[in-house]
């Protein structure tokens, strides 16, 4: 790919970005993927962990005492949790429905690690796969064992049950952290994630959204909550902005073929 600068990258990308292109948002909790009336199940192993939220770490008892101004033993109904089942099922189902119609070649998924690639020993801010494949197998039957009470019914939303691999697009990873560095992002380039599985943020694209039928991919994986590397949202935010949008930064996957 022909190298530009900074100043001279804008009308470059307007001349060679993809002529069809496809931005979508999803939230893709284990929740979507699991009954409404197993969503309470969750609750026993939240009391004995300890939550990220604003930049502190909580223990249970004491985000309840924070947040009760809030009132949300409010939105903790049977009632409330059926009805906002049905309406996440139905815009999965929708989104599914879009991509099918717009029918991409390639998808660049921008998501979380929760660690299943990274551990405390190594926590990047952003990265990018470059890798040739993105291996997804479903869990041994002692593992599914093992997880907390209420998880192992939502695993098949992000693994099918025979396991699957999936193609990467190395160029496009390798042109995105080009793109990254030369916008000032600390950018973590990585050739393989796990080799056993596929974290459940992109597992759930290509169960629900592709429904099996994958396209080549290149997950970007975004620290949203573990400190002390989670970038702050207005600094996340270029990679969401599409091609089309007159700014200089945000161009990480326009221009290249």
């Amino acid at each position: 790919m022909q190298r530009v600068g900074r100043h001279d990258r804008r009308q470059y990308y307007r001349r060679h970005s993809w002529q069809k292109s496809f931005l979508a948002w999803a939230h893709r909790t284990a929740r979507c993927s699991r009954p409404p009336e197993g969503w309470g199940l969750r609750v026993p192993d939240d009391r004995r962990n300890n939550h990220y939220y604003k930049g502190k770490v909580w223990t249970f008892d004491e985000l309840v005492e924070l947040r009760k101004p809030e009132n949300l033993e409010a939105q903790i109904t049977q009632e409330v949790w059926t009805r906002r089942h049905a309406a996440c099922r139905a815009a999965i189902a929708h989104m599914a429905k879009v991509f099918d119609e717009v029918k991409p070649d390639i998808a660049v998924i921008v998501g979380n690690d929760q660690m299943e690639v990274f551990g405390d020993d190594l926590i990047p801010a952003f990265s990018v796969m470059m890798g040739e494949s993105i291996i997804n197998n479903m869990y041994s039957q002692e593992r599914l064992n093992s997880l907390p009470e209420g998880v192992a019914v939502s695993v098949p939303g992000f693994i099918p049950e025979q396991g699957a691999t999936y193609k990467g697009v190395p160029e496009l990873g390798r042109h995105i952290v080009e793109s990254m560095m030369t916008d000032n992002f600390d950018v973590t380039a990585i050739k393989r994630m796990s080799p056993v599985e596929t974290p459940h943020a992109y597992g759930f694209v290509y169960r629900q959204i592709m429904n099996d039928r994958v396209i080549p991919s290149v997950p970007v994986l975004v620290n949203t909550f573990y400190p002390l590397t989670n970038p702050l949202f207005v600094a996340a935010m270029p990679l969401a902005r599409p091609c089309a949008m007159p700014s200089s930064r945000g161009t990480a996957t326009c221009g290249w073929r």
